[in-house]
């Protein structure tokens, strides 16, 4: 990173994020999934299920999805890249996870109310509207698109609007992908804010999904060590008829490893340890904002700075106490949700796997 607007208080939309590529090697995708490889493999190599609940739980996911969800009727050509990703979530990351439910930016509730964007009319979202913001109004902060548990970003990426056609067409999409600014601001955040609230685990590697028109990819943040690493871009669909697709095998399998990071990811390697990202430097005036002061949910979008000259807002002692309240109630609900998840993680892993035959 050769500079950012990291520290100032900026919203996602107006974020200003200077990366360059380290040329010297590449990593395979595989290499931070070793955990869900091994399961993997394990099964298809030994046809044995592991004896981890969670990992079987998985494992039974992505075996009754390929058998039974992998066709889909729709046009992605007739749909936005936000239309695509709201679907994406309902037809294939929802169906991978351990939960199908989701949460879209509240602003977008009045497209299509709980209605499905593939061309089943009486197919309807499994997530729900609601309040995607975080961050905190000191350093980057915003409204996502999708969060999937709390614990994973999905974010459209829209096309050049004036880009030329034939190949250079080709080109130019693919590099709209690739260094994203609001992708990279959003993962770099949300990775500080599971830090924060999950201590306790293995290590910090968040990744979050990006989707183009036909494409997604996926960035990954570390915000112990410091390390933004980027997939390439994966096909999303295969044809397979007059507005019939299949989803790609390399599509859910990428899928399958991102939305279960938690349980599947690994982690760093050691070589990928030493490609520092250098946010650190950027960020080292509000760092500790930054790890400590994150929060998901009811954080308050910076105002242009052109409105902040005009006026300044005024906080009564009243709102002051409301917003108080309000934060408590969000955090005891979030806590008891948290049980009601867990509870139905190890319910749902006592039954095993779902039947392939």
């Amino acid at each position: 990173m050769k500079g950012s607007n990291a520290t100032p208080g900026c919203d996602f939309s107006r974020v200003r994020c200077d990366t360059e590529v380290y040329e010297e090697e590449d990593f395979l995708f595989g290499d931070v999934f070793q955990y869900g490889l091994q399961v993997l493999t394990e099964y298809l190599y030994k046809k044995t299920l592991p004896e981890d609940k969670p990992y079987n739980l998985l494992l039974g996911k992505l075996l009754e999805f390929v058998e039974e969800e992998r066709s889909i009727k729709i046009d992605p050509q007739k749909l936005s890249e936000t239309e695509l990703t709201m679907l994406l979530a309902n037809h294939l990351f929802g169906k991978l996870a351990t939960s199908c439910c989701y949460v879209v930016d509240k602003s977008y509730a009045k497209e299509r109310e709980d209605q499905c964007f593939c061309e089943d009319k009486s197919c309807k979202m499994t997530g729900q509207y609601g309040d995607t913001s975080v961050g905190n109004v000191e350093v980057w902060h915003g409204n996502l698109d999708i969060f999937i548990k709390n614990e994973l970003i999905v974010e459209p990426v829209e096309d050049k609007p004036d880009s030329p056609g034939g190949k250079a067409e080709e080109k130019v999409k693919s590099s709209v992908l690739s260094g994203n600014p609001q992708i990279i601001a959003q993962t770099i955040v949300f990775s500080f804010l599971q830090k924060h609230t999950h201590p306790e685990r293995e290590h910090f590697l968040t990744p979050c999904i990006g989707v183009g028109n036909t494409t997604m990819f996926v960035m990954f943040y570390d915000s112990e060590h410091d390390v933004i690493l980027e997939s390439s871009h994966i096909p999303l669909f295969q044809k397979t008829g007059p507005s019939k697709y299949e989803f790609d095998d390399a599509a859910i399998l990428v899928s399958w490893f991102a939305v279960n990071y938690k349980f599947l990811s690994s982690g760093l390697t050691e070589a990928m340890r030493k490609y520092k990202g250098l946010f650190f430097t950027e960020a080292k005036d509000k760092l500790n904002v930054y790890e400590e002061k994150l929060r998901l949910g009811n954080v308050i979008r910076s105002l242009p700075t052109q409105i902040l000259k005009k006026k300044s807002l005024q906080f009564s002692s009243f709102l002051e106490e409301q917003e108080n309240k309000l934060i408590e109630i969000i955090h005891r609900e979030k806590r008891e949700q948290k049980v009601i998840d867990k509870e139905g993680v190890d319910d749902q892993s006592e039954a095993g796997p779902s039947s392939t035959n």
